[in-house]
Order: C-alpha cells, then sequence, then structure tokens
C-alpha cells in the first residue's frame, strides 16, 4: 500500500531533504486505480528524500482510505505513521504566529480593495 513497507523517512541513510506531501500524493501511493499512481510511486522509487506530512492532513487522508478504499488502507496508513515510514510535521508554535500574521496581512489587504460599486435594485425607466 505504501511504497515497499514505505521505508521513506529518516530510516533511508541518503535522506537528503524532506519532500511536503499532501492528501492528494497520499491517496495517489495508495490507490492502484487514482490516475497518479504510477507517478507517485516512481517518484518515490527514484528518490532518498523523505515525505513530509503535515499533521493537519491525518484524518483526511485517514478518512479518505478509510472511505475509497477500505479499512485495510486506513490500517496500513496508520501503521505506517506509528512505525515512521512516513514524516509528520507538528505544528509549532511559530506556525500559528506565522499563520496569525498572514491572516491579519490578507484582511488588510481585502479592507483596502477596491469593489465595484453596488448595483442599484431599483429598474430603469
Amino acid at each position: 500500500m505504501f511504497p515497499g513497507g514505505t521505508n521513506n523517512c529518516s530510516s533511508r541513510r541518503e535522506s537528503r531533504a524532506p519532500v511536503p506531501s499532501d492528501t492528494g500524493v497520499l491517496l495517489a501511493l495508495a490507490d492502484r486505480s487514482d490516475a497518479w499512481h504510477r507517478k507517485a510511486r516512481t517518484f518515490l522509487a527514484s528518490t532518498h528524500d523523505t515525505l513530509l506530512i503535515p499533521v493537519t492532513v491525518l484524518p483526511e487522508v485517514a478518512y479518505l482510505l478509510h472511505e475509497r478504499i477500505g479499512p485495510h488502507a486506513e490500517r496500513a496508513f496508520v501503521h505506517a505513521i506509528a512505525e515512521r515510514e512516513l514524516a509528520v510535521e507538528e505544528i509549532q508554535a511559530r506556525d500559528w504566529r506565522a499563520s496569525r500574521w498572514c491572516h491579519k496581512a490578507q484582511v488588510d489587504a481585502s479592507r483596502n480593495a477596491i469593489t465595484p460599486p453596488a448595483r442599484s435594485s431599483g429598474s430603469r425607466s
């Protein structure tokens, strides 16, 4: 399900850099019918880099594996995490501070955005 029992985490001695991964990549690795399955497997087999999964996607991946493939796929995913075959990036306090800063910048930008004038609800005569 996950490549070669994965062996994709820090257990590989030549590991160079983490490769951020999201739900789509993990589903493609697990689902042979996924259009990206072969490409994802080929990439993973060709690199010594570690797949780095944000902790925030774990529930979504587990749910989708269970729903789309079955409970055995969800169990294999949980096993891969427990055995450190997949690296999980936890949320740190600095991440929340950065998120707060980004959110404030977005709110400030939206306040300064030019908006088109509202259309009147009345009919033209």
